[in-house]
């Protein structure tokens, strides 16, 4: 087991200081110095992985990162991709005090050509699915409504909506409510009204606006919603697509996955976060950064999802043992957590040919690591904000674990 020292972001859209769970593992690991003025920065990522815009290093050699490492000492990845290239995935923990862009992640078909067309904006051929685990309480928008879902609020506010959705628009949602959600004609009513809500001139967005907010919350149970988020972003296009996208709400604990082309925006709370490796973002709302319009509305999955669908199951293993694997081959997700003083955390064994990394988010205990081959083995005590990198084939056992919360990513 090898500890990192690990990359993180200031982003703006992050927890401000101590309010940051990702300041807060910084803080708690000793590996970071910090001044007085950095409480106040916003402190909105910590990577941990092989990514160029954010590698990991060798905590004992801060001059080499974990990539070389992996490229010199090839058996710790079990000869994987990950010897040449790096890891597979790209392991997050994140801190959202203000909502992200509107946005969805390319396929890899989608990916390759706009990379090629755009390198500069697009940086990588690679897709980006990815998961989101709830640390505390945290918000999203995910997926769109059902059809009758959004017709009904069309319905609601029509004076309002039916001038950016259309009348077209409006006629396709209220001919598909009593279609089945998945259908062609379902998909295709919420496709041309998104499409021209997108669409609208800045002059429209604004009106359209305006008139919601001079409704009482009564009127509509969004509008609170719609206030909280056009609050940060005020006139923009992408506050109104709180009338189509699922509202997600998860505890601690629960999770969602994104899927390639699935339509989500972040709103508020700490999450852990693991996906591809890559950084694709096609975004058309709630941000100052490029908004790829044409590309984001023709690339959507626009089946229409209740907002318990949109949540990710994960499977209990064993007592404090749960996994989260979603249907991609990059990466999975491993949770401890140990209640009070629990004797044994025991995660299944990484396969032969998947490294892992290791955070611990909470408490502590002292992993024992074995190779499944009957070869090396190693202890160490592990306390918060701790990231370790475990190699492939390796089995890890927690220990003398008092109100452990740690999470693997392979």
């Amino acid at each position: 087991m090898q500890p990192l020292k690990c990359a993180y972001q200031n982003y703006a859209w992050g927890k401000i200081g101590t309010d940051s769970k990702v300041f807060s593992l910084l803080k708690q690991s000793g590996q970071y110095t910090f001044q007085d003025s950095d409480i106040s920065k916003p402190f909105a990522e910590l990577w941990m992985g092989c990514h160029p815009s954010g590698p990991s290093k060798l905590l004992d050699r801060p001059d080499t990162s974990l990539q070389d490492w992996l490229a010199a000492n090839p058996q710790l990845a079990g000869g994987s991709v990950a010897a040449k290239d790096g890891l597979p995935f790209l392991f997050k923990v994140l801190a959202v005090a203000k909502p992200l862009s509107i946005q969805a992640h390319p396929d890899k078909a989608l990916a390759g050509r706009l990379h090629a067309q755009q390198p500069d904006v697009y940086k990588d051929a690679n897709h980006k699915p990815e998961m989101a685990i709830a640390l505390t309480p945290f918000k999203a928008l995910c997926g769109f409504r059902q059809a009758s879902q959004i017709a009904g609020y069309c319905e609601q506010l029509t004076d309002q909506l039916g001038p950016v959705v259309g009348t077209d628009g409006l006629a396709a949602l209220r001919g598909a409510v009593n279609a089945f959600a998945g259908s062609d004609r379902a998909k295709e009513a919420i496709r041309l009204a998104y499409s021209n809500l997108m669409r609208q001139p800045e002059s429209a967005v604004k009106a359209c606006l305006d008139s919601l907010l001079a409704l009482d919350d009564g009127q509509c149970r969004l509008l609170p919603l719609l206030r909280e988020i056009h609050a940060d972003f005020p006139g923009d296009i992408g506050c109104l697509s709180v009338f189509f996208m699922n509202l997600i709400e998860l505890q601690p604990g629960e999770a969602i996955f994104l899927a390639a082309n699935l339509p989500h925006a972040y709103l508020s709370g700490d999450c852990i976060e693991c996906m591809a490796c890559s950084d694709n973002v096609v975004r058309a709302g709630l941000t100052p950064k490029l908004k790829d319009v044409d590309t984001l509305l023709s690339m959507l999955d626009y089946e229409g999802r209740s907002a318990d669908s949109c949540k990710f199951e994960s499977v209990d293993l064993a007592s404090g043992v749960a996994s989260y694997a979603p249907p991609v081959p990059e990466f999975c997700v491993v949770r401890l957590c140990g209640t009070g003083t629990q004797g044994e955390l025991t995660p299944p064994p990484l396969p032969p040919t998947s490294p892992g990394i290791l955070i611990c988010t909470a408490g502590s205990g002292r992993l024992c690591a074995a190779m499944a081959d009957g070869g090396q083995t190693a202890e160490r005590t592990v306390n918060v904000g701790d990231v370790l990198f475990v190699p492939a084939g390796c089995q890890l056992r927690a220990i003398e674990s008092v109100q452990l919360e740690a999470y693997l990513a392979q």
